[in-house]
């Protein structure tokens, strides 16, 4: 009888050591799928930076287009032109009256400077 319970006994504290090493290797491939995804969800931070990126660019684009004709025969700036030029814009959603350079309007949610020559630039961005 001591025999069978010193068996169970034994039985007992292996089963107790089976199920903590159990544990720990669940903890480490719970640990190296964790570490394996860091990348995965890098990735997908660096695309939400680039599609910013796109578009604040897009928006850039759009007001120098608009630039490229609002000068007068002697190279001055025509204020009118610019405004009638900027109404055009898709993603502006004010009707902007510049009276002077420079100035920063908002196209498509993000700040752009046109400074004194009629030039277009991000404002307040690491992309200029």
């Amino acid at each position: 009888m001591k025999n069978l319970q010193k068996i169970k006994e034994i039985s007992k504290s292996k089963k107790i050591i089976i199920i903590i090493l159990l544990i720990v290797l669940i903890a480490g491939i719970v640990a190296v799928i964790y570490i394996n995804n860091r990348p995965l969800n890098q990735m997908k931070d660096a695309k939400e930076e680039a599609k910013v990126a796109t578009e604040k660019r897009h928006s850039l684009i759009k007001v120098q287009v608009q630039l490229l004709d609002i000068t007068d025969e002697e190279g001055n700036i025509n204020l009118d032109k610019l405004n009638e030029n900027l109404s055009k814009i898709e993603g502006i959603k004010e009707n902007y009256n510049i009276t002077e350079l420079p100035t920063t309007i908002t196209v498509d949610g993000y700040e752009i400077t046109i400074n004194e020559n009629g030039e277009a630039e991000l404002a307040n961005s690491d992309e200029n």
